[in-house]
């Protein structure tokens, strides 16, 4: 009965997604002691690697009597999957720490046990903020939120560029308006507006 959190499709390629949204520990974060830091994220932020990675397994076990069903999505034409572990701390877009959570992704993974035509790419590790920018991006502009996510895959395979400054430099980033944003953000002035001054428009 277990799903992911989000899923994306299109076409042959599957984004399966986790979301996180626990916050590290104060001395986990400012100690400078790697050992704490390493700990609180196996603790607070790995077991969405762990989810992901089963999943994975589950749905496209080479063996079909161990497979499951995800509903309302049809799985056989899928051949690439793009991981995406999504995280709401701020520390976590550090340098390396995708780098860090994807080998630990890698090692919970067992891809001998997947279908032979399924890739599963390196974990993209993303933040609610960058999330945010991506989709208003896509609905307001060109970005490709696939195209980007594969593309950093192909290009930085060990994750080890900072995935903001990656985004930055494929077409459409950061470009648009969306309109559900626009909406979002005329609706919270207005609130505010009526709190300060007592006026609505």
């Amino acid at each position: 009965n277990e799903c992911f959190d989000g899923a994306f499709v299109a076409d042959s390629r599957f984004v399966p997604m986790e979301y996180k949204g626990g916050f590290l520990r104060l001395d986990a974060r400012y100690s400078g002691d790697a050992a704490a830091f390493e700990t609180d994220l196996d603790l607070k932020i790995v077991k969405g690697c762990q989810q992901l990675a089963r999943k994975i397994q589950i749905l496209f076990n080479r063996r079909e009597a161990k497979r499951r069903p995800l509903r309302d999505i049809q799985l056989e034409n899928i051949t690439r999957v793009i991981p995406v572990l999504v995280v709401q701390d701020h520390i976590l877009r550090s340098p390396l720490v995708n780098w860090l959570l994807n080998k630990k992704f890698n090692r919970l993974l067992d891809r001998i046990q997947l279908r032979h035509d399924v890739t599963v790419d390196p974990l993209n590790v993303i933040s609610i903020h960058e999330l945010e920018t991506m989709a208003e991006s896509a609905e307001g502009g060109h970005f490709d939120i696939l195209h980007g996510l594969q593309l950093r895959c192909h290009t930085d395979p060990e994750m080890l560029a900072d995935l903001h400054n990656f985004l930055l430099k494929v077409p459409g980033y950061g470009h648009g308006k969306s309109a559900r944003v626009e909406s979002i953000l005329e609706q919270q002035w207005n609130e505010i507006r009526q709190y300060i001054f007592g006026t609505k428009t």
